[in-house]
């Protein structure tokens, strides 16, 4: 691809600094007790607000919805697994899937200079104006830079994409060490670019707040005397790199605009919840042996399955390859019947309800990929995390992991800038960047500039 220039002629710039997974609510409250001092003398200087993410709250579909600038019937990234219809194969959708072009993708068409760090559903890495280090989906640094020449110098500094998240669930101790050797990594590596690239456009991404967030989320809460307190310690390194890097940095470029954002809020895991155990149990769902690892194993007298998190999927005829019911007639009967008993859906020990929410497809999705789209989507009540596993005998069950996702309470900064809407959402991101580039927002965006 040949882009018209290598170096953008234009002053006005935009940085964008995104924490995963870092609610609203917490930034608040960690900011009124002193924890983030430069965050919160920061935030003092433009709109700091409360955003909704997308459906379903995970990084994959709102990363990626914020990179196009549209839902995911107009990206096709639905989950971080997915089925294809014809097989009901499960894969996990990467940038090959992405069926649209990145806003980076196209600002380089148009002469910008742009750097991209670790942004998730950047892998495999597409061709841009700049550089572009793929998030955690990439397999391996050699797959994960464009352009390639960039990758012996990330090899050399010992840069890591992500933690080890499969030690990370048995090994606490060894998951904050290799989480700070990671973000510290991240952070030189960003501090080179930003100073070394002539860039118009620069998005840095911190996955490991996501991290820190799932694996030890309850044990802060509970005033464990080890890992809160390097719970705290850890929020406190990426407020210091703000505070003493960042903003020393922007203010030798007054003509550049900053954006610090989440993706999806946090809140206490209490249990997991699994959709498939309910719909084996009201008949909705058959599988073919007591063995059965997926929905790959359903038989052809199946109504309904689930995907994580809260995706649910009718055997169509003529979508499923053995899909019974008939979308003229029983489909939406069948949906009803299933929102109807989602709502109702309680934890027997506590008699809390599972499920806040269910919202169906042509409610929440509009696009050309929307025949991809799950026919509902529960959205669970909060310390409740539905799973896709088909092979449990439980509705609910206690879980290693300590925090999980929430639509609600995502953050916005825009520095020098009020927020003009009272309610938004992660889609109206991308032509909120357009605005603060002094661009006129695409007119195929699914969100509107908030300032």
């Amino acid at each position: 691809m040949v882009f018209k220039l290598k170096r953008s002629s234009k002053k006005r710039g935009l940085f964008v600094l995104s924490l995963d997974g870092v609610p609203f609510t917490f930034l608040k409250e960690q900011m009124s007790k002193g924890i983030l001092p430069y965050m919160k003398r920061l935030f003092e200087e433009g709109g700091f607000r409360r955003m909704n993410s997308v459906l379903p709250p995970i990084s994959s579909v709102a990363w990626s919805s914020y990179m196009t600038g549209k839902n995911p019937a107009g990206h096709n990234i639905f989950g971080f697994i997915d089925r294809d219809p014809m097989s009901l194969k499960l894969f996990v959708p990467t940038g090959f899937n992405m069926k649209c072009k990145t806003i980076w993708e196209r600002w380089s068409e148009e002469g910008k200079r742009v750097v991209v760090m670790n942004v998730p559903v950047t892998s495999p890495p597409r061709p841009i104006n700049g550089i572009l280090i793929s998030g955690f989906l990439a397999p391996s640094i050699d797959k994960a830079v464009y352009p390639p020449s960039f990758i012996p110098v990330l090899k050399e500094w010992g840069y890591q994409i992500d933690v080890d998240v499969q030690r990370a669930r048995v090994d606490r101790r060894f998951f904050l060490e290799d989480l700070k050797r990671t973000t510290q990594m991240r952070l030189k590596a960003a501090e080179w670019l930003m100073d070394q690239e002539d860039w118009d456009f620069f998005h840095l991404h911190i996955m490991g707040t996501d991290r820190i967030n799932h694996y030890l989320w309850r044990r802060w809460e509970d005033g464990d005397p080890y890992f809160s307190p390097a719970f705290e310690e850890y929020y406190k390194s990426i407020d210091q790199f703000i505070g003493l890097s960042l903003i020393p940095f922007l203010e030798s470029r007054k003509d550049t605009a900053l954006m610090i954002m989440s993706d999806h809020g946090f809140c206490r895991l209490k249990k997991e919840v699994f959709l498939n155990t309910w719909l084996k149990d009201r008949g909705f769902l058959n599988l073919k042996s007591d063995r059965a690892k997926s929905v790959e194993d359903i038989e052809p007298n199946t109504k309904a399955y689930s995907l994580i998190p809260g995706r649910i999927y009718i055997n169509l005829k003529g979508r499923e390859p053995e899909g019974i019911v008939d979308p003229d007639k029983g489909y939406k009967a069948l949906l009803e019947n299933l929102k109807a008993g989602l709502l109702q859906l309680k934890d027997k020990e506590t008699g809390e309800r599972l499920i806040q929410a269910v919202y169906l497809r042509d409610e929440v999705y509009k696009g050309p990929y929307i025949n991809q789209a799950p026919d509902m989507i529960a959205l669970p009540e909060n310390g409740y995390d539905i799973k896709g596993n088909v092979d449990q005998t439980d509705l609910v069950q206690e879980t290693d992991m300590e925090g999980m996702h929430t639509f609600d309470d995502a953050f916005l900064f825009i520095r020098d800038h009020e927020i003009r809407a009272d309610a938004f959402s992660i889609l109206d991101i991308t032509p909120t960047l357009m605005t603060l580039l002094g661009l006129h927002p695409y007119h195929d965006l699914d969100g509107h500039s908030l300032i």
